[in-house]
């Protein structure tokens, strides 16, 4: 298991958080630092995804759609610049442990639960 960072700074590897999802390994941990990531997310593995700073800080404009057993803390999911969804969290398979996080903006659900 290993921590993958995300930064927008210029030196970082990482830049997206998308980027990041797709080189982790299962069991790894994603930290993303503060600032506002334009991004619609599909997580498929067993990873951890957390905020570096609080939920106030770390912005995923866009939303996440999980297929596998994900960890989420202190990210805020909003609906500003990414128009054509209207689904924060989307938990098609598995389950998402959800910790300090927030969640607004959408006009049609915040958090779906769908599959088994």
């Amino acid at each position: 298991m290993k921590t993958i960072n995300v930064s927008k700074g210029f030196f970082s590897r990482f830049k997206t958080i998308k980027s990041a999802v797709a080189y982790a390994q299962p069991g790894d941990k994603i930290v993303v630092e503060p600032g506002t990531y334009i991004e619609f997310l599909i997580i498929n593995k067993p990873i951890t995804l957390k905020g570096k700073d609080s939920a106030e800080k770390t912005i995923l404009d866009g939303g996440i759609s999980v297929e596998s057993n994900v960890q989420i803390e202190r990210i805020s999911i909003v609906k500003n610049q990414m128009k054509d969804n209207d689904v924060g969290l989307s938990v098609n398979a598995g389950k998402a442990i959800v910790n300090d996080c927030e969640i607004s903006g959408f006009d049609g659900t915040g958090i779906l639960l769908e599959g088994n």
